[in-house]
């Protein structure tokens, strides 16, 4: 109980200094504000497994890239609020080590997500030589010789030759390499892993996915809090969007909350995003194609084309959903089939036998129970009249859920 509730005070505690850096940014660090709130879901979803999951291995590591976040706003504010202070540059210098140590927590989710450990002996000695090279990475960063990141002051940790700056800066390369493996080696996970696995990892591979996406459209509208308010507005709750994914999803995984709920979310997900594209080439082809082709006035073109749209998206949004549903959510595309065959069954058939077994057939089908079991109760439970029918059980035994 003690260990849990250290968790809960030090998340609190590294959620306390990120949201400080939010409230009262520095000045000229402005841009760090949607970062720090970004990473201040880190912490907590660290803290909600490891109340769970004491010693869980994922959510150390989430704590460790909360604790990363926390200690170089700390180091930054103090590096930039006390610069005359002798101790100063040796705070900045040492930044260095708390940003290399919160990349080596994102990557190290690719080698031991779900389980805590690499799936295969191969993805170990992957993430065994990725980390040690990371460590490298760590000392040469901390003793590079040259100005600091910050400030633009000498190390004062440069202890080490000129040629340890051009392999810090290039070795971000052996990095990207590192990134490929985890890639494979979470490829590798899926295929071996059996069903509650998979489910775990379409949740970290979706929100991954989400934070590619979400990081990528930021980088079109650069400096977006100095050329316009509504885009940095915009981009601050893009950041904050992702960063908050990867963690939430994390954290439904871990503890199992609503975890085959993923199958729905994907294939929704996909087909709305299919049918918005095919919409929006509907709506532009009508508006830039119709007034060339039929000699049609602006307005007459958006209006037919606003209608089309309109009149194409339920008969698109169910083709379209029949279609992802077949490849993306197969048992329930499967299971809503049998269903419907029962239903189309059971207005015509008359057999009580024949609709108990047909019953069994697909629960067994479409929920793989261990056990289908089917009671017939009489009309009248206390007093059965002659030649109704006593309750009965059919038990099936079928195969265990996978």
């Amino acid at each position: 109980m003690l260990r849990r509730w250290l968790h809960v005070v030090w998340a609190t505690t590294v959620v306390g200094v990120l949201l400080l850096n939010v409230a009262f940014p520095l000045p000229g660090q402005e841009e760090s504000r949607p970062w720090a709130a970004g990473f201040m879901a880190f912490p907590v979803a660290g803290a909600l497994v490891l109340v769970r999951r004491p010693g869980n291995r994922i959510g150390l590591v989430l704590s460790v890239i909360g604790a990363c976040a926390g200690a170089i706003f700390v180091g930054t504010w103090a590096a930039l609020t006390y610069m005359h202070e002798p101790w100063s540059p040796y705070v900045e210098a040492l930044l260095t080590a708390a940003i290399v140590v919160q990349f080596w927590g994102l990557l190290s989710l690719l080698y031991l997500f779900p389980s805590g450990s690499p799936a295969t002996r191969g993805a170990g000695w992957a993430f065994r030589a990725v980390s040690c090279w990371i460590g490298i990475m760590l000392v040469v960063g901390v003793v590079r010789p040259g100005p600091l990141d910050l400030s633009g002051r000498d190390n004062p940790l440069g202890l080490g030759p000129p040629l340890l700056r051009p392999v810090f800066e290039h070795g971000v390369i052996v990095l990207g390499i590192g990134v490929l493996l985890g890639v494979g080696a979470l490829v590798g996970r899926f295929r071996r892993v059996g069903t509650v696995e998979r489910a775990q990892l379409k949740w970290f591979v979706s929100a991954s996915a989400l934070v590619v996406l979400l990081v990528g459209l930021i980088t079109f509208v650069p400096q977006a809090q100095q050329a316009d308010p509504l885009l940095g507005a915009l981009e601050f709750a893009v950041v904050v969007a992702g960063y908050w994914a990867l963690p939430t999803a994390i954290v439904m995984a871990m503890l199992r909350y609503r975890l085959y709920d993923i199958d729905r979310l994907i294939s929704r997900t996909i087909t709305y995003t299919i049918v918005v594209g095919l919409l929006t080439v509907v709506y532009a082809g009508g508006v830039f194609v119709l007034p060339g082709l039929l000699k049609l006035q602006g307005d007459l073109t958006v209006a037919a084309s606003t209608l089309a749209a309109a009149a194409l998206f339920n008969p698109l949004r169910r083709r379209v959903w029949d279609m992802v549903n077949r490849r993306f959510n197969r048992p329930r595309y499967d299971s809503e089939r049998e269903v419907e065959r029962f239903g189309a069954r059971l207005r015509g058939e008359l057999d009580l036998d024949g609709l108990t077994t047909a019953l069994v057939n697909i629960a067994v089908k479409t929920l793989q129970p261990s056990a289908a079991n089917v009671w017939i109760m009489p009309r009248d439970e206390h007093r059965p009249r002659q030649g109704a029918s006593t309750p009965r059980r059919l038990d099936l035994t079928g195969p265990r859920p996978s």
